[in-house]
């Protein structure tokens, strides 16, 4: 996780989440280092959908688009942060209905994913383990590719991921 909280403090975000279970104090102590809101989760076990919507439950008013990154995966590059918030950028319209997606050389669409504020509501509504897969999926005419010069990073979902990672010098 401290990855992705290094590389989101140097971006130009206002607003930062971070998810976190509410049975991990070391987590949330750790992300008083950053310039972020932890949101302790009580339900972790509901899956991603639900830590999503929790997020987004708290984003202001004044929100414009929601940029979501996987804290298990580390290798995430800032260049392909800033490649999608600058796509935002440049096309932002208000009650723009947009996805912009990160597509990786390798061809994966992937994470770092920002859903413009039209999104909000069907986030705030996500249950169980897959994510926003099928809000994308339900609007694929609406995605901007964003498309990265690196291969889509692995997910480190477990202990020999990470030792892995730590082999390859990740």
């Amino acid at each position: 996780m401290e990855h992705i909280l290094i590389k989101t403090a140097a971006l130009p975000l206002e607003g930062i989440r971070v998810v976190l279970p509410q049975s991990n104090p070391k987590l949330k102590q750790l992300t008083l280092h950053y310039p972020c809101q932890p949101i302790e989760n009580p339900t972790p076990h509901l899956g991603i959908g639900n830590s999503i919507a929790l997020a987004i439950q708290t984003l202001p008013l004044s929100a414009k688009a929601a940029l979501i990154l996987l804290a298990d995966q580390p290798q995430i590059h800032t260049e392909d942060l800033n490649h999608v918030l600058n796509n935002f950028q440049r096309s932002y319209e208000p009650k723009q209905t947009l996805i912009f997606q990160t597509k990786y050389k390798d061809g994966q669409m992937g994470h770092p994913t920002l859903f413009s504020r039209s999104y909000f509501q069907q986030l705030s509504e996500l249950k169980g383990d897959v994510g926003a897969k099928n809000i994308i999926q339900r609007n694929q005419r609406y995605i901007i590719p964003c498309e990265s010069r690196f291969e889509s990073p692995p997910d480190i979902d477990t202990p020999d991921d990470y030792r892995r990672l730590l082999r390859e010098g990740g």
